[in-house]
């Protein structure tokens, strides 16, 4: 789901590369999006043919960077998320709200995420799968995480299917 997100802003970027420029101000703008009407289907995530449905509706505002020449250098972002997942087999749900700041460096290829980028809270259990803090990747879809402060069940190893899974359960 947070990858549609940044997929989007790929888009937003190939929008700003044939926008005038100016190296003095950032170009700003807004954007939404969700995946409402097309909703993620897990197949058999959770094992003997339960599906996990996964929907979500982000809102953020975005500032695009550009050199003295006008070339895009940063793309930097402030997002809403609001996620559902739910188990088709026992049809509990989970909420996956975040709040979070990108940072997506055009030049160094570097992706930097900060604040609650996975938050997934079960009523009457709490929090079953959590990533808060500060993240570095080398690649796209938080692909070669280099630097991690803060506490991410990511890097010790927990699997988001089958924490989610097993809380719905």
């Amino acid at each position: 789901m947070k990858r549609a997100c940044v997929i989007f802003l790929a888009g937003i970027l190939t929008v700003a590369l044939g926008l005038p420029v100016s190296a003095a101000q950032p170009e700003t703008g807004s954007y939404e999006v969700n995946n409402l009407d097309d909703p993620d289907v897990f197949g058999d995530a959770c094992g003997e043919g339960a599906d996990l449905v996964g929907v979500f509706e982000a809102k953020g505002r975005f500032e695009v960077f550009r050199d003295g020449e006008g070339n895009p250098t940063r793309i930097q972002f402030q997002e809403v998320f609001n996620g559902t997942f739910t188990r088709t087999d026992t049809g509990k749900s989970v909420r996956d709200p975040g709040r979070y700041t990108g940072i997506i460096d055009l030049v160094t290829g570097l992706e930097t995420y900060q604040g609650s980028y996975w938050n997934i809270v079960y009523p009457g259990i709490g929090i079953v799968y959590h990533s808060v803090g500060r993240s570095v990747f080398t690649e796209p879809d938080f692909g070669n995480r280099i630097f991690q402060a803060g506490y991410s069940d990511v890097v010790n190893g927990k699997d988001l299917f089958t924490e989610v899974c097993d809380a719905l359960a």
